[in-house]
C-alpha cells in the first residue's frame, strides 16, 4: 500500500468521470468473490464472508498510516463492527456519495487499481470438491402393474449394489407404464416398498375396476391389482373415486392431504401455546429476547405462521426504539448547549459574523452530521433554536445596521455616509434603503437629541437564554 498509488488512483478518476453505469455494490461484491471472499462452507451459494473480510483488512492497514490519510480524523478508522468498509461492501446507499479514498483503499487491499476495478472481474473462485451431486439412484426393475406386459413378480427382490449404497433407498422404475417404487437394497416384503409413481395404465386399470358393475369388494380388488386394501383405497381417493360405503375413519387415516393438514394445525396450536406462554412469563422482553429462549418456536412461527407471529409478539425494535429515542434526546441537549454557546460567541465578534447553519455547524465540526440530523428531525429542540437564530441577508445586514448605529451613539459623534456604511459593512447596492433610514435616525439622535427608534436599537444578543 503506497500513497504514490493512491496518488495514481486519484489522478485517473479525474481524467476519466464517466466510467459507465453499474452499481458499485455490486462490482464490489463480483471482486470479493473473485478473490476467493465466500463462505468456506458453501461457496457456491454466493454469501459474502464478511467477517473475514474484516478482519484481514483490519490487519492489513495500520492504524496510525489511516489517521495520517484522513488528517488526524476519524474517517478512515476501521472500527470492529466494520463502519465504512460494512457501508461500502454491503450496505450502500445509493443516494449518499462516499469519499474517492475509501473506495481505494478497498480496491488496493484486493490488489487493484482503479483501472482494473472498473474492468469486468475474473470469475469467482470455489474450491474444488464442495459442490457435490448426489447420484441417481433410480434403476430399472421388475414392474408389479398388473396391466403392464412388464409385470414381473415377486416384487421387491433384493437388489445387488455396492456396500456403500446398501443403506440408501433406490428408485424402481419400469420404462414402459412409468410405474416406481423405492426399497432398500435388502428389502423382500411387500409392505415395505413405497409407491412414488403409478403411472396412467395403473390408474386405468384401477378406474375400470371400481367402476365394475356388480362392485367389487376390497378383497377382490386386492387380488385383482395385487396391492393392500389400504393403498387402494388411497389412490381410489386420489382419483376422486372413494365409495360412499367405505368409513370415514379409514378416508381421515389414507388421507395424506389431511394427515399433512392435521399435522400442520397441531404444530401450529402446540407452538402458539408455547409463545402465549413466554410472553406471559417475560412481558417486558422483546421480540429478539424471547425467540433467543425458545428458538425453534420462534423459528417456526415466523415461518408458518407469520401473520398469527406478528399479531401476538412485541413490536418490531420496541425496546430499542425506546433506548435510541433516548439516547437521541441526550444528544438533542448537548448538541442545543453547545449551539447556544456557538451563536453567542459569533454575535459577539467583530466585524460581525452572519449566522447560518452551516457556518455554526462546521464550528461544531459537525459540517454534515449535523445538517442531516436535524433533517431526519432527530434534534428538535436544536432545530427550534436553529431556526429563531439563523440570518437571511436582509436580518444580517440589519445588525450590522444597529451595531454602527449603537457604536456613533455611544461616542456622540457623526460620521459621514461613507464612514457609517463602511462600519456597517455595507456598499451601495446592499439595501441602501435600510442604511439611508439607520443614517437619518443616527443623524436626529445626535443633532436633534432624538430617541434612537426602536428599529435601529441593538436588541438583547441572547433572547434564547431564558428559554
Amino acid at each position: 500500500m503506497s500513497a504514490l498509488q493512491i496518488a495514481k488512483d486519484s489522478l485517473w478518476l479525474l481524467q476519466n468521470p464517466d466510467m459507465g453505469n453499474g452499481s458499485l455494490l455490486q462490482r464490489h461484491k463480483d471482486w470479493q468473490f473473485a478473490h476467493g471472499w465466500q463462505h468456506k462452507r458453501a461457496p457456491h451459494r454466493g454469501n459474502f464472508n464478511f467477517k473475514g473480510f474484516l478482519e484481514a483488512i483490519r490487519d492489513h492497514y495500520d492504524e496510525e498510516f489511516l489517521r495520517v490519510l484522513c488528517e488526524g480524523k476519524a474517517s478512515l478508522l476501521i472500527p470492529e463492527t466494520g463502519g465504512w468498509i460494512r457501508q461500502l461492501t454491503m450496505l450502500q446507499n445509493k443516494d449518499r456519495a462516499y469519499p474517492p479514498l475509501q473506495h481505494m483503499l478497498l480496491w488496493q487491499f484486493l490488489g487493484l487499481t482503479v483501472e482494473e476495478f472498473f474492468q469486468d472481474p475474473s470469475k469467482p473462485v470455489i474450491s474444488p470438491g464442495l459442490k457435490k451431486s448426489k447420484s441417481q439412484l433410480t434403476l430399472d426393475g421388475p414392474c408389479p402393474n398388473v396391466a403392464c406386459e412388464q409385470y414381473d413378480p415377486p416384487i421387491p427382490r433384493i437388489l445387488d449394489v455396492p456396500e456403500e449404497a446398501r443403506d440408501k433407498r433406490f428408485t424402481i422404475s419400469c420404462p414402459v407404464c412409468d410405474f416406481s417404487y423405492t426399497q432398500r437394497p435388502s428389502c423382500d416384503d411387500p409392505r415395505r416398498i413405497r409407491i412414488k409413481q403409478t403411472g396412467n395404465l395403473w390408474d386405468s386399470r384401477l378406474r375400470e375396476l371400481l367402476e365394475r358393475t356388480p362392485a367389487l369388494s376390497l378383497a377382490q380388488l386386492t387380488n385383482e391389482i395385487g396391492f393392500s386394501q389400504a393403498t387402494i383405497q388411497k389412490h381410489a381417493l386420489r382419483l376422486d373415486l372413494w365409495r360412499s360405503g367405505w368409513k370415514d375413519s379409514v378416508k381421515q387415516a389414507v388421507d395424506s392431504k389431511g394427515k399433512s393438514r392435521r399435522r400442520k394445525k397441531a404444530a401450529r396450536h402446540r407452538n402458539r401455546q408455547k409463545w402465549l406462554k413466554l410472553r406471559n412469563e417475560f412481558p417486558g422482553e422483546s421480540r429478539s429476547e424471547l425467540r433467543k429462549r425458545a428458538p425453534r418456536v420462534g423459528y417456526y412461527l415466523s415461518k408458518h405462521d407469520t401473520d398469527w407471529y406478528n399479531a401476538h409478539s412485541p413490536k418490531k425494535g420496541g425496546k430499542w426504539n425506546r433506548e435510541r429515542r433516548k439516547r437521541w434526546d441526550s444528544l438533542d441537549k448537548t448538541t442545543l448547549a453547545v449551539s447556544k454557546k456557538e451563536v453567542a460567541e459569533m454575535m459577539q465578534e467583530d466585524p460581525p459574523v452572519r449566522v447560518t447553519l452551516h457556518g455554526l455547524s462546521d464550528r461544531l465540526g459537525q459540517t454534515s452530521t449535523l445538517q442531516t440530523r436535524l433533517r431526519r428531525k432527530k434534534l428538535p429542540r436544536t432545530a427550534e433554536f436553529i431556526d429563531q437564530v439563523v440570518e437571511n441577508k436582509r436580518d444580517y445586514a440589519l445588525r450590522r445596521l444597529r451595531n454602527a448605529v449603537d457604536h456613533y451613539a455611544q461616542i456622540k459623534k457623526l460620521p459621514a455616509y461613507r464612514d457609517f456604511t463602511d462600519k456597517a459593512s455595507m456598499d451601495y447596492r446592499s439595501y441602501p434603503e435600510l442604511a439611508s433610514s439607520a443614517y437619518a435616525a443616527l443623524t436626529a439622535h445626535i443633532e436633534e437629541q432624538e430617541c434612537i427608534p426602536e428599529q435601529w436599537k441593538t436588541s438583547d444578543p441572547e433572547p434564547w437564554r431564558e428559554s
